[in-house]
């Protein structure tokens, strides 16, 4: 490393350190803790893979109000969780408003990155908590986690690292946090509304089918979409596995003109049917609750369908340290197969493509 690149790293480390504070954090007492804030304002699927963590929270801190900052995107995986509440990130200059309107007003604050990020530690300096809570982070520009004064407790480190499913690393946490009996299985906590339930009912009524498959070509960009000879292929194999099978294409606002120009393609015989993409994922959700199996690229859908139980088959891009941390936890039926590149689904194999679209057929067709 050159003379310069060390200074700067230093200057960095030297950064971190300043943001997150040389005074130790207070000594963690749990019984002084009534109103928690929980940092998750990402994607779906993180939030998905945190409601074991959630839940364990509202065992361990029962009498606490549990808040969790998030984005318009996620907020509504925990309309369903009785104690759990969303608060919307603000975006621009709002964010800084809002952050200092809730300044001394934290007893707990919970950070779940693994990794040390500027913003987060800033917000936790901004909102001034009793306590300040982390999973173990690894570090950065030499800057241990341990070494950040901000933090009460910190989860241990593990003998596998962050090699193994993000909601377990996460219960290591409410394990330091002093949670009851925190189980090393949890599966995820999602809840479909009743009227969710009803309007995804009706939404797929015009299906001419009794028997419903859904089917996700896309997944969070573009590089990990599915193949449209595939997508087609796998739709009509679904409707020629038996009379009684249809479809629904699941789309977001971005893909939804596209999925409707292919699936024009198809004779469905009114057995297809493009999913009209509403404002909250937990639409699409609902609408899983109904289906037999699903098709479908690594999406937040495969946590979903891990959550309500669903047989599905999913391909994945070929990046095996970011697979043990995503990876699908299930009861149900599943099965993954993997693209040739680690940033994109280019060059999986359509062999074991149909192989796989074959097999959940034949396991959801049985009585």
């Amino acid at each position: 490393m050159s003379l310069k690149k060390r200074f700067i790293r230093k200057l960095k480390a030297y950064g971190l350190v300043l943001l997150a504070g040389k005074k130790r954090a207070a000594r963690w007492n749990p019984n002084q803790v009534d109103r928690i804030l929980v940092f998750r304002f990402d994607r779906i699927g993180d939030m998905v893979v945190t409601t074991p963590f959630l839940a364990q929270l509202e065992r361990g801190f029962p009498a606490a109000t549990i808040e969790v900052l998030c984005s318009p995107a996620n907020a509504d995986v925990l309309e369903e969780m009785s104690r759990v509440r969303a608060v919307v990130l603000a975006s621009g200059l709002f964010r800084v408003r809002q952050l200092l309107g809730l300044r001394g007003r934290i007893d707990l604050v919970i950070d779940l990155n693994h990794s040390v990020i500027w913003r987060d530690l800033l917000f936790v300096r901004i909102l001034q908590p009793r306590f300040a809570a982390s999973v173990f982070k690894e570090g950065r520009y030499g800057v241990l986690g341990s070494q950040l004064g901000l933090f009460s407790v910190m989860a241990k480190p593990h003998p596998l690292g962050m090699a193994r499913p993000l909601s377990k690393v996460y219960l290591d946490l409410a394990e330091g946090l002093g949670c009851p009996e925190v189980p090393r299985e949890a599966g995820y906590v999602i809840k479909v509304s009743p009227s969710r339930l009803a309007c995804a009912t009706e939404a797929l009524r015009p299906i001419q089918a009794k028997r419903v498959y859904a089917f996700n070509q896309t997944g969070s960009r573009s590089s990990m979409s599915l193949r449209d000879e595939d997508a087609l292929w796998a739709v009509e194999r679904i409707l020629l596995a038996n009379s009684d099978n249809g479809v629904v294409w699941l789309t977001t606002e971005q893909t939804h003109a596209a999925a409707l120009r292919l699936a024009s393609r198809l004779n469905s015989s009114g057995r297809v049917l493009v999913w009209r993409p509403t404002q909250s994922v937990m639409d699409a959700a609902a609408a899983l609750t109904c289906a037999k199996g699903l098709v479908t690229p690594d999406t937040s859908l495969v946590h979903f369908a891990c959550a309500v139980g669903l047989p599905f088959f999913a391909v994945y891009a070929n990046e095996q340290s970011l697979f043990e941390q995503w990876q699908p936890l299930s009861r149900a039926w599943t099965r993954v197969i993997f693209s040739r590149d680690a940033k994109s689904l280019s060059g999986y194999s359509q062999d074991e493509f149909q192989d796989g679209v074959d097999k959940l057929l034949r396991l959801t067709q049985q009585p």
